[in-house]
């Protein structure tokens, strides 16, 4: 009888392959012994992060509004001063008329504009006087209590340009005192373009007026001008 020697047929160890992992664009070898199941496992285990749990206290701002009471303008306490400046010449009317003895309305008046000569003057009209003209003038007197004040001219505003008094000496122009009033003044005459012209304005008698403080009306304001 013979007898059969068994052989031990040998399994080559598993060569590691190569398989695709989940969320990843990488590839790993499976380690040698392990399934893939249990690779993934172990990889879900060491890689993936630990949940965590946040509590965000909610939080509450209350806002507050402070208000400022600024004390009323007082006239009596400021500079002692006040100033006046011309505007834009509004032509259309609405600035007064001139009457004849019986009262009747002869011709309307535009504000800023200044009306020269009689009735055979050939030069259209009004001039316009330009805007931006400043004139400061005291504030002789003043009453806090019911805002009234009194103005009257001034000399030493330290220019023969803005100042409100007759007697100023204007070194620009010997011989013709008192404070200018604006910039020189062109009066062109389209008609006769030889006889335009060109005027000075200068005040003719001390300023004076009255207004009020606390509405801002300026009531009465007589400053007389000479125009050269």
């Amino acid at each position: 009888m013979r007898t059969r020697s068994a052989t031990r047929k040998r399994t080559p160890p598993l060569s590691p392959r190569t398989i695709p992992l989940f969320c990843s664009k990488n590839t790993r070898s499976l380690p040698e012994g392990r399934t893939a199941a249990e690779t993934r496992s172990t990889l879900d285990s060491e890689t993936l992060p630990p949940t965590t749990t946040s509590t965000v206290a909610a939080t509450t701002t209350t806002s507050s509004v402070t208000s400022t009471t600024i004390a009323a303008c007082n006239c009596c306490t400021g500079t002692g001063l006040l100033t006046f400046t011309t505007g834009t010449p509004q032509v259309g009317g609405g600035c007064g008329d001139v009457v004849d003895d019986t009262g009747a309305s002869l011709l309307a008046l535009d504000c800023g504009g200044l009306y020269f000569g009689g009735a055979g003057v050939g030069v259209p009209l009004p001039s316009v006087i330009p805007d931006m003209g400043s004139s400061i003038t005291k504030i002789s007197s003043c009453d806090a209590a019911s805002g009234d004040l009194a103005l009257s001219a001034n000399t030493d505003t330290g220019s023969n340009r803005n100042c409100t008094a007759a007697g100023v000496t204007n070194p620009e122009y010997p011989g013709k005192p008192g404070c200018l009033f604006g910039p020189p003044l062109p009066i062109p005459n389209a008609n006769s373009p030889a006889t335009s012209t060109c005027v000075i304005n200068r005040v003719s008698t001390n300023a004076a007026g009255s207004g009020n403080c606390n509405d801002g009306s300026i009531s009465v304001l007589n400053r007389s001008r000479t125009s050269t």
